[in-house]
């Protein structure tokens, strides 16, 4: 292979650790550090300078990574000569050492007009998922909450500041998120580090069984969150039919809605909007209403999460994007790392399509943001979310943003360039006739027989076979395999979802497959040539997605080499998930 002096610092870096292919596998962050640093000697050094955010060790772990993976697998996937491997070994390098460079500079994240609100609002916010010290309720004063994870979020918070985020959402759901969250901002209002006016704080509350019980909820936010009023306000999770009548149609309980006006009246409450894991359809039922500013959905190349395959055209929310345009509706993107494509643990297949011009959060990002340019109806996206746990999260994230708004003709080519591989790779692996119809007729959870959520099922199909993103598919497929274990089939469908709404099942719709049922009925109203290849492909996530997969032989070798993760972006676990 012709060596680069760029790509030769990158062998000596890993040579020098006594890396080899099959020890990759088992590095310890200790090495990578080692591998970053030794990389950035020799290619930038002043990355490394005591002065600069970039010489942390988490960005060091992340930066290692990306390197030996890099080097390992730059050919796995790339069928050309050794010339042009090469070649797009060394841009993939450089794409590292810009970022660095970037995230280094002065640069800040750039604002639009957040629709009807006029609030002009960071393309990148903050979100309040990952960062607080442990789900559910047991966290009840600030007492139970480390020194550590406290002082972790704020680190986060100062540097999303720095970056030019000045949007910053949480929910009531997010464990102790909201009560951190209060007191931390309360100290950096008190020490004027940034004045209240400055930030667009928001939080979200699901809708109760009474209206008496949603005041006390939304009270109760207030009272963590320390705050006189909420920039924006979101009715969270309006995942279902039943959720919609406890907003507008809930009779002598009282509507939702109606203590929302309350609280605008008074000031309290500046915009109002919602949050949905629903179907396509439902989110449109609730943008008709009305009653709305803005929408968090779902929305991504990769997936649209609970509305995926939905639509007149099985984009998904894509109708809703366009219909949230011409309402003036501020549009925000949530889980695009997660759930748009778990792309901070990419498979090895969906890194090489994506490089030598972006990794895949960089085009996650740029993707919806360009959104209005690619869209035949010039549906816009105003900005997606970074639910981050270290401050880390935000670097990729934030490149995006100050690249997309430094260059955007030139970002814009890049995305266009990837777009157009990941089609070509799409239609290569399934056929052109399918890509464009395996959609037609299918059922989502709403409307099979044991609410199956086949339309993402069999866009999951679409996804192992076209990007190697399996192991996305598996945390989405586990949540059916989950709601499956809740189905009681001597029960009604209505009786089975009167009892699991407005649970889990609400936030992560839809149920596996048994494989000994038959499911034809289902797809009475897909067209006859895709029926057997639905079926089959249901089939087919069911084996390799099961957590007790025993046919191997459903991939073949080299597919198993392709669907392996590129790496990880995350350098150690969340406080949240350490249970």
């Amino acid at each position: 292979m012709v060596q680069s002096n760029i790509i030769q610092a990158a062998i000596n870096a890993i040579e020098a650790n006594k890396l080899t292919e099959e020890s990759k596998e088992k590095i310890s962050n200790e090495e990578t550090i080692k591998i970053a640093r030794a990389f950035f000697s020799e290619t930038c050094p002043q990355i490394l300078l005591p002065s600069n955010a970039f010489s942390d060790d988490d960005r060091l772990i992340k930066a290692g990574r990306n390197i030996v993976d890099t080097i390992f697998s730059g050919k796995v996937y790339d069928n050309t000569s050794i010339i042009s491997q090469s070649i797009k070994i060394e841009a993939s390098l450089k794409v590292l050492i810009d970022e660095c460079k970037t995230l280094s500079s002065e640069m800040k994240i750039p604002k639009v007009r957040f629709g009807k609100t006029n609030l002009q609002i960071s393309i990148v916010t903050l979100g309040g998922m990952r960062l607080q010290q442990a789900w559910g309720p047991r966290i009840k004063d600030m007492s139970q909450v480390t020194p550590e994870c406290q002082e972790n979020l704020m680190k986060i918070l100062r540097h999303a500041i720095s970056l030019g985020i000045n949007h910053i959402e949480t929910a009531a759901m997010y464990g102790c998120s909201e009560l951190q969250y209060g007191h931390a901002l309360k100290a950096l209002f008190d020490s004027k580090e940034i004045r209240r006016e400055d930030l667009i704080i928001q939080t979200k509350v699901s809708a109760r069984s009474t209206a008496k019980e949603f005041r006390e909820a939304l009270e109760t936010c207030f009272k963590k969150l320390q705050l006189d009023y909420i920039d924006l306000f979101a009715l969270h999770g309006l995942n279902s039919d039943s959720d919609y009548d406890r907003v507008f149609n809930n009779g002598s309980n009282g509507n939702c809605i109606d203590v929302v006006k309350e609280y605008v009246a008074k000031g309290k409450i500046r915009h109002v909007g919602f949050s949905s894991h629903g179907t396509a359809a439902l989110i449109r039922r609730l943008i008709e209403t009305d009653k709305f500013d803005y929408v968090n959905l779902h929305y991504h190349f990769f997936d649209s999460y609970t509305a995926s395959g939905q639509g007149k055209d099985g984009a998904g929310n894509r109708e809703n994007v366009r219909l949230m345009k011409e309402k003036d509706l501020g549009s925000f993107c949530i889980s695009p790392y997660d759930k748009g494509g778990k792309l901070y643990a990419p498979s090895t297949k969906l890194r090489s399509l994506c490089l030598p011009d972006m990794e895949p959060i960089t085009f996650g990002s740029l993707w919806l943001w360009n959104h209005e340019r690619l869209d035949a109806e010039s549906g816009a996206i105003h900005t997606i979310v970074c639910g981050a746990a270290r401050p880390s999260d935000l670097d990729q994230p934030s490149v995006a943003a100050i690249m997309h708004g430094t260059d955007p003709e030139g970002t814009g080519k890049k995305v266009d360039a990837v777009v157009h591989r990941l089609e070509n790779a799409m239609e290569e692996a399934l056929g052109k006739e399918w890509v464009d119809s395996w959609y037609l007729g299918l059922p989502s959870w709403v409307e099979s027989r044991d609410a199956n959520n086949f339309t993402q099922i069999v866009g999951l199909y679409n996804l192992i076979r076209s990007y190697g993103m399996i192991e996305y598919a598996k945390e989405r497929y586990g949540n059916m395999i989950d709601n499956l274990a809740s189905w009681d089939f001597k029960m009604s469908r209505d009786e089975n979802l009167k009892k699991l709404l407005p649970g889990g099942f609400n936030w992560m719709p839809g149920c596996a497959i048994c494989p000994e049922k038959d499911y034809s009925h289902d797809f009475q109203n897909c067209p006859i040539e895709n029926t057997a290849k639905v079926i089959k492909a249901i089939q087919f996530v069911h084996n390799v997605c099961r957590k007790d997969m025993v046919n191997k032989t459903l991939l073949s070798d080299e597919e198993v080499t392709l669907c392996k993760t590129a790496y990880d972006m995350r350098p150690w676990t969340a406080f949240p998930e350490r249970g």
